[in-house]
């Protein structure tokens, strides 16, 4: 329906009638050309938007043939996000502001027609409108590809730039990331090797999604890596699950090789899922309860760790044939409140070579005296065979790691609680007079191998690639 016709429609009926016909200013503008395939699409109202329960958003081809509908009265909405199926958020609206996220990416050189019948919004129709994407797509064997949301960039969303990358490309992919908020889902998958995304600015560069263990059990990440020699920096990711929401990562990354530099994470729990071999520096990283997990050797360098409540930083769950997570010349912050927060917790029955350390860290307020937590409650994690002999054992350890053994008459003799000279923020001694009997203050000698980065993970993180 036309405006002119809508608006006469509405004084001679009047709007009840008609379900609220309005005028609108949408985006891509009607009549747009050379629009990025993967854009979100944008409603703006005249007055605040109810989303309903029913009701469809049909996007239609010239020639009428459907790309996608979303059907509001569906179960379950999911799209393929780096060949996962994710149930997500296809509409979403702030205020007069409905977003539309298709659940497929339009193809080049096609005009498409959107219609949104009035039951999406609560009864408001919005009149249809057409627009026609660009003729081409980057050249395949680009190096360098940008991501706007403002649709100036190769793409609109970072998931559609890494989507186009082709698997097994030999060759490094850098995606600079524009300034603007990115509410999407990400997924590197395997095979797509070899990329760096990096934000224009770190704090206005947003990767912003809703994703969780309720929405989707298997993959409940906001951003998740599976790939190899992946670098993010220079960005702000963050999951938008609320407080009191099941587990929510902000990033789940099972790569080796991989480079986290100069980002900053947010979520309330389980923050960071580190489950290859990574080199984290200069990263601002908030959350509670366990918010720095998984099996991975992680490298910390001059990180800040913000306690948002009570709980735990960090879960190390490697094997007896790693290192865990060190942090080096980190800072630990707790939130107004916090005052109930440890440095790491494991069960040691689950996991008995867990491997945390603190070296050069400056330590809030907040922190436990103890420090650390072995977890004897009940664990319905899997429990690990018994622990080997001493002699496979140190056989199993990596370089350097034979020389900082805890006393085996201890009640986890395998688990490595380590701190190396904690401080305060003021830069005083800190007290660790009563710290867990396992746990260990290192010498010298055992803490300078562990930290150096390029040590603790195989040499291969001596500069980003």
């Amino acid at each position: 329906m036309n405006s002119r016709r809508c608006a006469a429609l509405t004084v001679l009926l009047g709007a009840a009638l008609l379900g609220g016909c309005v005028t609108s200013n949408r985006t891509p503008a009607p009549g747009a050309a050379a629009v990025c395939p993967d854009s979100p699409l944008r409603v703006v109202l005249a007055s605040p938007a109810t989303l309903g329960s029913s009701g469809r958003i049909v996007i239609k081809d010239a020639a009428g043939t459907t790309a996608d509908t979303i059907d509001l009265a569906a179960a379950r909405q999911t799209r393929l996000v780096g060949g996962v199926s994710l149930r997500y958020q296809p509409v979403a609206v702030d205020g007069a502001t409905v977003t539309i996220r298709p659940r497929v990416t339009l193809g080049y050189g096609k005009t498409y027609t959107v219609t949104i019948e009035p039951a999406v919004l609560g009864g408001q129709a919005v009149e249809p409108w057409s627009f026609s994407t660009r003729a081409a797509p980057p050249p395949a064997t680009a190096d360098d590809l940008t991501v706007a949301a403002d649709g100036t960039g190769d793409f609109c969303t970072v998931q559609g730039a890494i989507d186009f990358i082709p698997a097994g490309r030999p060759e490094r992919t850098t995606i600079l990331v524009r300034r603007g908020i990115y509410n999407e889902l990400v997924n590197i998958p395997q095979g797509k090797d070899r990329i760096t995304l990096r934000g224009e600015d770190r704090h206005q560069s947003v990767i912003a999604g809703l994703n969780n263990a309720v929405l989707n059990p298997r993959h409940r990440t906001m951003m998740g890596v599976t790939a190899n020699d992946i670098v993010i920096q220079n960005l702000t990711l963050r999951n938008l699950t609320p407080k009191g929401g099941r587990q929510a990562e902000t990033l789940q990354l099972r790569g080796e090789r991989c480079f986290l530099v100069d980002d900053d994470f947010y979520s309330f729990q389980d923050t960071l899922q580190l489950n290859g071999g990574v080199d984290v520096k200069n990263c601002f990283i908030a959350g509670d309860v366990d918010f720095i997990w998984g099996s991975g050797t992680v490298f910390f360098d001059r990180c800040t760790l913000r306690a948002l409540n009570n709980g735990f930083l960090v879960q190390s769950r490697n094997g007896a044939n790693r290192l865990g997570y060190i942090f080096s010349d980190c800072t630990i912050e707790t939130a107004p409140g916090a005052t109930h927060v440890v440095l790491a917790r494991i069960h040691p029955k689950g996991y008995p070579y867990s491997n945390v350390a603190f070296l050069h860290c400056r330590l809030g307020p907040g922190i436990v005296p103890e420090g650390w937590e072995l977890d004897q409650g009940t664990d319905r994690d899997r429990l690990l065979a018994p622990p080997p002999a001493s002699a496979a054992a140190a056989a199993a350890r990596p370089e350097g790691r034979e020389s900082a053994l805890i006393d085996n008459a201890q009640p986890a003799p395998n688990v490595h609680f380590w701190e190396y000279q904690s401080v305060d923020l003021s830069g005083q001694p800190a007290d660790v007079s009563h710290r867990l009997p396992c746990s260990r203050q290192l010498t010298e000698d055992e803490a300078a191998p562990l930290s150096d980065a390029t040590k603790v993970l195989g040499g291969w993180a001596h500069a980003l690639p």
